[in-house]
């Protein structure tokens, strides 16, 4: 468990990515997996992702033309 707070209190994940749209800059996925990985070499540590979905309440729109 010291691990993984040493971990989080060490990382520092640049905002790699930029939304034009919106006009802001933000971290990806990529950006946070490619900083978080030197802390887990360096504490022996191992982290698995799962991008399983699950649907929360349902989602309806209505659109008029």
């Amino acid at each position: 468990m010291k691990e993984l707070v040493e971990i989080q209190a060490n990382l520092k994940a640049k905002k790699g990515q930029y939304n034009a749209f919106g006009k802001y800059h933000y971290r990806s996925c990529e950006d946070i997996l490619e900083a978080v990985k030197p802390l887990l070499k360096a504490h022996d540590c191992v982290l698995t992702l799962s991008d399983t979905t699950h649907a929360i309440g349902s989602i309806s729109s209505n659109f008029e033309y």
